[in-house]
């Protein structure tokens, strides 16, 4: 595609970036329009009929669709992503910078893909291990009622040991974490809370941080933390 090349090279890029400033498929801007135009306007506040409306209402509560064809939307972007960067292969010996390159990733490895598209690390091994799930597995988790997590299916698609131990619960709620957090703006997030809730934000921003400043320290020092750092192709 054309966009291809306007693409931004920084990680992280698209957090502050508008969508509709990239090139997207006609059906999904399509879609993105009309769930707008849906959530600007509320159609059923200007019927006479208050009981029609009420029902309305209702169904629109208990409708899960939208957001299920969403979650699959989603997770299907994710494992094309993935797809789409295996076809590049690694770079012998990594795609890890050196002084020849400015300490970026080699012209053409995957890894410098990745960063062209606006990915972090995190996305690109994410996107990489959803893709390792066999298609048929994909399609009955995607297609499921309740579509899982990016996160539950990236972990299925960690390449494990014969005798690898059962995954601790930690990992995939620090993963549900890094996933909200490479989706959503801090600063947009911190400028909606209200001064009726900035007391308890405070409280739990504390709990938050002395906790993880904790756990980075110990995960650093511990004996078992190089093991635990699965290798994954760049």
């Amino acid at each position: 595609m054309d966009s291809i090349a306007n693409l931004p090279a920084k990680p992280g890029a698209f957090l502050n970036k508008s969508v509709t400033e990239i090139q997207l498929p006609a059906l999904y801007q399509a879609a993105r329009t009309a769930i707008e135009k849906c959530c600007e306007i509320d159609e059923c506040k200007e019927w006479a009929d208050k009981a029609a409306a009420l029902k309305a209402y209702a169904a629109m509560r208990d409708d899960a669709a939208l957001r299920n064809y969403a979650d699959r939307i989603h997770l299907r972007s994710v494992r094309q992503m993935g797809l789409l960067l295996k076809q590049i292969e690694p770079q012998q010996g990594g795609d890890r910078g050196n002084s020849a390159t400015g300490g970026r990733p080699p012209v053409g490895s995957r890894k410098a893909a990745a960063e062209a598209a606006g990915l972090s690390e995190h996305q690109r091994k994410t996107a990489l291990r959803v893709a390792n799930v066999p298609e048929s597995e994909f399609t009955r988790h995607a297609e499921s009622e309740t579509a899982p997590t990016v996160t539950a299916l990236a972990a299925q698609g960690t390449a494990k040991g014969p005798q690898s131990a059962p995954r601790p619960p930690v990992c995939e709620q620090l993963g549900r974490f890094a996933d909200y957090c490479e989706r959503t703006d801090p600063i947009e997030v911190a400028q909606s809370i209200t001064a009726r809730d900035a007391a308890t934000v405070s409280e739990n921003l504390e709990v938050i941080a002395l906790w993880l400043e904790t756990f980075r320290s110990v995960f650093a020092n511990a004996d078992a933390a190089p093991s635990s750092h699965a290798s994954q192709p760049a």
